[in-house]
């Protein structure tokens, strides 16, 4: 599971950053589909790619406090509208998709818990 890559990524970060970088989600992200922090910034847009980076937006959008304007600009200048529509599209991809749902869910809670207590959630 993510748990374990979120845990060494994150381990100094916590107490260094007032919320989790983009970096950070990217890196968890990344790791837990296989894929490089470069995948998910590609212009590649296979379905292998498309969903893990629609994901590392939509977590960004509920755990951070960056603009959407912010977070295209990480994935290699997109515009705000279609981190957007990344947002949409993952909200309703976890409607069908229960193990999207979960994943999503459960590393959303991972990173608001981790920040909120100011340490690694067990």
């Amino acid at each position: 599971m993510f748990l374990a890559s979120a845990k060494s990524t994150m381990n100094l970060a916590i107490r260094d950053y007032p919320c989790p970088t983009l970096d950070m989600i990217q890196d968890v992200v990344a790791d837990h589909y296989g894929l490089t922090a470069l995948d998910l910034v590609s212009d590649r847009r296979g379905r292998s790619e498309a969903r893990p980076r629609m994901l590392v937006m939509w977590l960004a959008k509920h755990c951070t406090p960056h603009s959407l304007p912010a977070i295209g600009k990480m994935f290699g200048g997109r515009d705000h509208s279609t981190v957007m529509h990344a947002i949409k599209r993952i909200d309703h991809l976890m409607q069908g998709d229960d193990d999207l749902a979960t994943t999503a869910q459960t590393m959303r809670a991972y990173f608001q818990e981790a920040w909120t207590t100011r340490s690694l959630v067990a």
